[in-house]
C-alpha cells in the first residue's frame, strides 16, 4: 500500500513539474513577444519580420510580402507616401504560444497618428499577427490590421446572394 501511495505521489510531482516547467517557458516567450512589439515603434522594423512574411492593413489595397519585389518591400518599410510626425501604440490583449513553443499569435489593438498632404489622421483599431520563433528569436510571419470603422465592398459580387 505504502509503495502505491509513494508512486502516486511520485508521479504527482513529475506532472506538476512539468506543468511548471510548460508554464515558464509560455511566460518567457510571450515576453520576448513583447519585446519584439516594443521594436516596432513607429514603423514597421524589418528585423521583427520573417523575409517572407505577409502584411496587410487598411493602407494598402492588398496583401504584401516582402518577398515580392523591392518596390512593395520598400513601400511597406517607409509606410505611406507623405507621411509624417507618426505616433503608433500597439495593445496586445492576448498572446498564445503553442505547446511545441515555436509558434504564437497575437491579437489586440492598435493606434496611429500621423499627418499627411490631406491632414491629420488619428485611427484606432484591431490587429492580428502569427510570430515563428526562428534561430531563437521571435519574427513576425503573418500580420493583419485595420482600422474600425464601415466596411464597403471594393465591387459588388454578382454570385452573392
Amino acid at each position: 500500500m505504502r509503495k502505491v501511495i509513494g508512486l502516486l505521489v511520485a508521479s504527482v510531482l513529475v506532472v506538476a513539474a512539468l506543468v511548471a516547467i510548460t508554464t515558464a517557458q509560455s511566460g518567457s516567450a510571450e515576453q520576448q513577444i513583447r519585446a519584439q512589439i516594443a521594436k516596432l515603434g513607429t514603423s514597421i522594423n524589418p528585423s521583427v519580420y520573417t523575409p517572407d512574411a505577409i502584411f496587410w492593413s487598411g493602407a494598402y489595397s492588398k496583401p504584401i510580402r516582402r518577398s515580392d519585389s523591392e518596390a512593395s518591400t520598400r513601400s511597406v518599410l517607409i509606410g505611406a507616401p507623405g507621411r509624417k510626425n507618426v505616433e503608433a501604440t500597439d495593445s496586445p490583449e492576448k498572446i498564445v504560444v503553442s505547446q511545441g513553443g515555436d509558434m504564437a499569435y497575437e491579437y489586440g489593438t492598435f493606434k496611429l497618428k500621423f499627418d499627411d498632404n490631406v491632414g491629420h489622421h488619428d485611427l484606432q483599431g484591431a490587429l492580428l499577427r502569427v510570430w515563428q520563433k526562428i534561430g531563437g528569436e521571435w519574427k513576425i510571419v503573418a500580420h493583419f490590421q485595420r482600422p474600425y470603422g464601415q466596411v464597403v465592398d471594393a465591387a459588388p459580387n454578382p454570385d452573392r446572394r
